[in-house]
Parts: structure tokens; sequence; C-alpha cells
């Protein structure tokens, strides 16, 4: 898994790959499309990236399934510049509403935790990797709206 956070514009994520109980490398879990929203997502990688790639291309057509083989999946936060923020499953599309932090991942009620204490994304994410086993590596962020 991993755990990914937004809060202030910025989302965080940490880049384990896992498997299995073994730690095949790192990979990048949030991305940026050219209107300057954010997405960042948990679960299966081939799932992850699919995803990735429809919203870096202007989330053309259908969204993809987040749901595979013997059910792998994902879960996925959008945060958008005009403030919306909506979570991805395999059940559907969920709108935020009026929250200053979201979470997604097996590190995220840690994470949710430390926020609540006013923890940033990036520390929550470091905090989810000192008590979760299946988030670590190194930590990215980036930043809501255009470079």
């Amino acid at each position: 898994m991993t755990t990914i956070a937004y809060r202030n514009g910025v989302m965080a994520a940490d880049s384990f790959v896992i498997g299995d109980g073994v730690v095949y490398g790192n990979s990048i879990k949030i991305t940026k499309n050219k209107n300057g929203d954010i997405c960042g997502g948990s679960g299966t990688l081939c799932i992850l990236e699919r995803f990735q790639k429809w919203f870096q291309d202007g989330e053309m057509g259908d969204c993809p399934k987040l749901i595979g083989e013997d059910d792998a999946s994902a879960q996925i936060i959008v945060v958008r510049v005009d403030g919306r923020i909506q979570e991805f499953s395999k059940n559907g599309v969920f709108t935020y509403e009026d929250t200053p932090y979201v979470v997604v991942g097996s590190g995220g009620d840690i994470a949710l935790g430390a926020m609540h204490a006013g923890a940033s994304s990036y520390d929550a994410v470091r905090a989810a990797m000192h008590h979760d086993t299946r988030t670590g590596g190194p930590i990215r962020t980036l930043r809501l709206g255009r470079d």
C-alpha cells in the first residue's frame, strides 16, 4: 500500500512498492495535470498508473476501472485548483465537502491523526512511515496549481 496526504495545497506521498511483504523498490504515486490539479493514489500500481495517464491526458472518456483481477484495486485522491477534493475508488467517486485535509492508504489513519494535531501533509506521511510497515521510501510532494 502507501500513504497519501493532502493539506493546504500540498499533496505528499511515500514511494514504497511492496507486495506480499517484499519491498520491490520505489515509484512515483502523485502527479499533476496541465490545469494544475493534483492526484495521488494507493493500491495496485498498474491500476494507479492507468488512472494517472487518464488524469494527465485530460480525463477524456470513461474513468478507468479501479478494480482488477483478484480484487486488486486502487484508491485515488484528486484535488482540483477550484478547491474540490474527490476520492475515486472501486465503488465510485466521492466529493468531500468542507474538509481541511484528506488521506488514503494503509497509513491513512496515522496520517489523519497527525494532521488533526497540526502536521503538514509531508509530516503526516513521515509519521505514517514510523508506524505503518507498508509506508516507506522517499517522500514526494506536489503543490496545487500551475508551476
